[in-house]
């Protein structure tokens, strides 16, 4: 007869088939498990940063080409820009160039006895010459007449004429009241003289 206590719907330890099901869900090689998915992720993990440092590297070399290509277009932007002005530039001086008459050279008297070399234009009215300032070309010198010479313009050209000065009139060495003058014709009044230029020097 067995000691055990005989309780209605109790079974011993020994007797339970099922036991097994009942323990907590710990197998004994969970350790062991455990180690490897920590091993998988590891390696992952690894992976993971390869491939950032993959991707990282590509786009270090996406910026660096994107640098490179702005630059490329903001020195194309700037030869248009040059081309554009160089050429506008060269089309408004050729239209200024086309547009604009002939020069117009005036006869002139210029003095060639200083070192200044003034030069008059004759606008295509008579002028006189002479020491005093009423003069239309005034020469402050005392070899030089209070009104010493006339420019005449005439039929046959440019004329000078003799005023009634006291050191009379002399053109290309010769004295003269009155001369034709022709380009190159040095006129000499007192101890000045004018060269005559009837063309652009």
């Amino acid at each position: 007869m067995s000691d055990k206590p005989d309780t209605p719907g109790l079974q011993s330890w020994d007797e339970d088939p099922d036991r097994t099901e009942r323990l907590p869900e710990l197998a004994l090689d969970e350790p062991a498990a455990l180690e490897s998915r920590v091993r998988e992720l590891e390696s992952e993990l690894v992976a993971l940063e390869d491939r950032l440092r993959e991707q990282g590297g590509i786009i270090a070399g996406l910026e660096a080409s994107l640098a490179e290509a702005r630059e490329a277009v903001e020195q194309l932007t700037r030869e248009r820009d040059e081309l554009r002005e160089s050429g506008g530039q060269v089309a408004v001086e050729q239209a200024r160039t086309q547009s604009l008459p002939p020069p117009v050279f005036r006869p002139a008297l210029v003095r060639v006895d200083d070192d200044h070399g003034d030069r008059i234009e004759l606008c295509g009215s008579d002028l006189t010459i002479g020491r005093t300032p009423d003069n239309d070309l005034p020469i402050r010198h005392a070899s030089v007449s209070r009104r010493h010479a006339r420019v005449v313009m005439a039929a046959e050209g440019v004329c000078i004429e003799d005023a009634g000065s006291r050191n009379g009139l002399i053109v290309n060495e010769r004295r003269a009241h009155r001369a034709v003058l022709s380009h190159g014709d040095i006129i000499q009044l007192g101890q000045v003289q004018l060269r005559f230029e009837a063309a652009s020097p």
